[in-house]
């Protein structure tokens, strides 16, 4: 927690150098330099985080710049983070203590030097001072769209303008949801992806252009280890050089004790073989009902109560819906024989209509609603 609250002050601090003075005019020895750091523990690092350096020896500058800060005093801050309301805000920290925080908590860090001119390196000194002004520093976070990630793309192409080419085939073949589930994936955070791929709706289904995949950091450092500036009359790489900071060793990644790829089929065994059959079935039907409608509820919200851009409309509402309120009253005045039959008819031409992706695990939660609904073993019956 102590290491968390640190960074969060380093981040939310200010640099005493430049914020006492006008903007100083860098020397010829000026860098600039993209910092990609690496997934941290917690859910809300596993994406990674990326800012902007600038230093300059000769002036004794060394400054961070990070566009993912948000105010803890922000009136309503837990109900606006939930409902995606939440301002962010350009950030300012000197750079060594938050490379040293990085480090401390295990994350690495990438360094890439680019390829700028002096007048290109004030010019992004003069937009980033001018952008960190208390009136200009918020803006409104979108984590596929607008976040410390994309921005930082944006400052560079604002100032290269047309002198800089990126390479735009790269990975153009890619959803927003196929770049969350690869990088949860080799993050091994199996919970999280089965939880977002739960939460997001059908417009994180849509193909990212290779712009759109820089709202994740490490796509970011790709993208611009591909990206050429005009420079001395030839194109030549945006990035000229690039160093590598370690983490510290804090131990390797505590994995889940309960994974989803045993424990939703082991429940669905355990309610057909089990309580399906004993005497206290009808409770536990009940509690399973209730968590269903509870994230269908969760899954409205989300995509009606919420800003987020990417939570609806969602498709999984087909299936997270307590089915066992309608079908069952259906099935006492239509004929039992096809309901069955109707139902996987209706739910499967509805989802392939709304083409959302489908996570395998919930093709668990689907059965385990076939048998709350219809109960195929009670005298064989539909119903």
């Amino acid at each position: 927690m102590r290491s968390i609250l640190r960074l969060v002050f380093l981040l939310c601090g200010t640099y005493v150098h430049l914020s006492a003075q006008q903007i100083p005019q860098l020397s010829p020895q000026a860098q600039i330099s993209i910092l990609t750091v690496g997934p941290g523990k917690e859910l809300y690092s596993q994406f990674g985080h990326s800012a902007l350096a600038i230093e300059d020896p000769q002036l004794g500058i060394s400054v961070a710049y990070n566009y993912g800060v948000f105010d803890f005093r922000t009136e309503g801050f837990y109900l606006k983070f939930l409902r995606g309301q939440l301002p962010y805000q350009l950030g300012r920290s000197p750079l060594y203590p938050s490379l040293q925080g990085w480090y401390e908590e295990g994350r690495w860090v990438k360094k890439q030097y680019l390829n700028l001119s002096p007048a290109e390196n004030q010019a992004i000194l003069q937009f980033l001072e001018t952008n960190y002004l208390p009136e200009n520093r918020e803006y409104a976070y979108k984590f596929f769209f607008d976040n410390c990630s994309s921005r930082l793309a944006d400052v560079i192409q604002h100032i290269k303008k047309d002198s800089i080419q990126w390479d735009t085939t790269w990975n153009a073949h890619l959803t927003f949801r196929d770049w969350i589930d690869i990088y949860s994936k080799q993050q091994e955070n199996h919970w999280s992806d089965f939880g977002m791929d739960l939460a997001l709706g059908t417009p994180a289904d849509q193909l990212a252009s290779w712009k759109q995949a820089l709202f994740l950091p490490d796509n970011l450092a790709s993208a611009l280890d591909r990206a050429k500036v005009f420079s001395n009359g030839q194109w030549v790489p945006l990035v000229q050089s690039e160093e590598y900071q370690a983490g510290a060793d804090v131990g390797p990644p505590i994995p889940a004790m309960i994974r989803e790829s045993w424990l939703l089929p082991l429940l669905v065994i355990v309610y057909f073989f089990w309580f399906s059959r004993s005497n206290f079935g009808w409770t536990v039907e009940w509690i399973i009902t209730s968590v269903f409608g509870l994230a269908s509820l969760v899954l409205i919200l989300l995509w009606f109560g919420t800003d987020h851009g990417v939570t609806g409309p969602n498709a999984h509402l087909i299936w997270t819906f307590p089915h066992l309120l309608w079908i069952k009253p259906l099935a006492k005045v239509k004929s039992k024989k096809y309901i069955w039959l109707i139902y996987w008819l209706i739910c499967g031409v509805l989802f392939l209509f709304c083409q959302q992706a489908f996570h395998p695990m919930f093709s668990w939660l689907v059965l385990l609603q076939m048998l709350l609904t219809f109960k195929p073993w009670k005298n064989s019956s539909w119903i």
